[in-house]
């Protein structure tokens, strides 16, 4: 499961900005996560409170946001809501889009008290 890795990883994040606000208590979290990311939200969610179990982190809110997966038509122009890396645009039935959002993976915020 990489999303115990994703976990440890956003926790890293989580320590180093801590760090940098006099470690401050970290009231939310906010992530953000690609349709076509390859992360399983409520995987990330439970390995989340996997690895802050017993931290200072403990009682901090996450909020894992979704980004919807959109590209664009590189023969029509056609803006494509992609539900697989192999949509194909629904007007002229190519194959070849380019993705303009939807594979993200990063944390948007951290809010301190």
């Amino acid at each position: 499961m990489h999303e115990l890795t994703l976990a440890n990883n956003i926790l890293q994040i989580i320590n180093q900005q801590a760090t940098l606000q006099n470690d401050g208590c970290v009231r939310e979290v906010e992530v953000v996560v690609g349709e076509l990311s390859g992360v399983m939200i409520e995987a990330l969610k439970a390995a989340l409170q996997a690895v802050i179990k017993g931290t200072n982190y403990e009682n901090t809110l996450f909020n894992l946001t979704e980004v919807k997966a959109i590209a664009e038509c590189t023969n029509c122009s056609a803006k494509v809501n992609m539900e697989t890396l192999y949509s194909q645009c629904p007007q002229c039935h190519n194959m070849h889009l380019d993705i303009m959002q939807g594979k993200e993976l990063f944390v948007k915020s951290i809010t301190f008290e």
